[in-house]
Formats: structure tokens, sequence, C-alpha cells
């Protein structure tokens, strides 16, 4: 599969939100992903003219707070998170990011093990993050 990591546009908004919608429990809206695709750093991944994948964050002065980073369950364990996570590193490199973090599910082992791979650390536990269950949140983070 050849992929595309290019910033996300407001072209790619309603197939990132399809995906986001099927991925999790709580989804972001279409007015979050018209937001994250005019500021901060978001990429999409794309097979074709056909999203396959997303990671959507936030930056205030240089810091990075990946928000969201989702795969279409037909496209994963394929190198595309992977992909995506890269683009946002270099690029938040050039933009003069210095640290990179994240909120997942305690419970989420997979994605925990992911983001372990990409250089991210363990920094924290934040008790009852989730609304949707009151679960637990590792905050990890990562410097440039």
């Amino acid at each position: 599969m050849t992929l595309k990591v290019e910033r996300m546009s407001l072209n790619d908004v309603p197939q990132s939100l399809k995906i986001e919608n099927e991925c999790f429990p709580i989804p972001n809206t279409s007015d979050d992903f018209l937001k994250f695709s005019k500021e901060g750093l978001s990429f999409v991944a794309k097979k074709d003219a056909a999203v396959v994948g997303y990671v959507v964050s936030e930056t205030v002065l240089d810091e990075c707070h990946v928000v969201r980073i989702a795969v279409d369950p037909r496209h994963r364990r394929r190198g595309v998170g992977r992909k995506l996570m890269m683009g946002l590193f270099n690029e938040g490199g050039k933009a003069g990011i210095k640290k990179f973090y994240l909120e997942v599910r305690i419970s989420n082992k997979s994605s925990i093990d992911f983001y372990k791979k990409a250089g991210f650390k363990q920094v924290r536990v934040r008790k009852e993050y989730y609304a949707d269950n009151g679960e637990d949140a590792v905050l990890m983070e990562r410097l440039s």
C-alpha cells in the first residue's frame, strides 16, 4: 500500500470524521475537525484519494498536544499510524515544537505500546480522565 501523508485540509474533514465516529466512543465533532484542519499540526494519510488515517493536534508555543490519532480499521497494522506520527514529529520539529504529549486510556495497552515505540514515555496517571466511564488516562510525553 502506497501512502501519502499530508496536512489535513477542509476537504479531508468528512472522511476523517467518518473514521473518528467509527473508532471512538465519544467522537470529536465536525466543528472540532474544522478547527484542527485550520490550526495546529494535523495530518491525514491517504491511499489514492481516500483518507485512511489522521492525527490531529493543538499547539501552544513550543508544545504540541496530540488530541487524536486514528486509522481506519481496514488499514491497521500496515504502518499508517507510524507514518502519521513521523509526519507530525518532522513538521513539529520544523515549527519549533520541543515537546509532544497525549493521554491514552490506561486499559489501552496496544496504544501505550505503540506510543512507547514512537518515543513517548509515561509521565503520570490522570485519575478519572474519561467522561464516558471515568477511566484513568496515562499522560505520555516525547521530547523533540
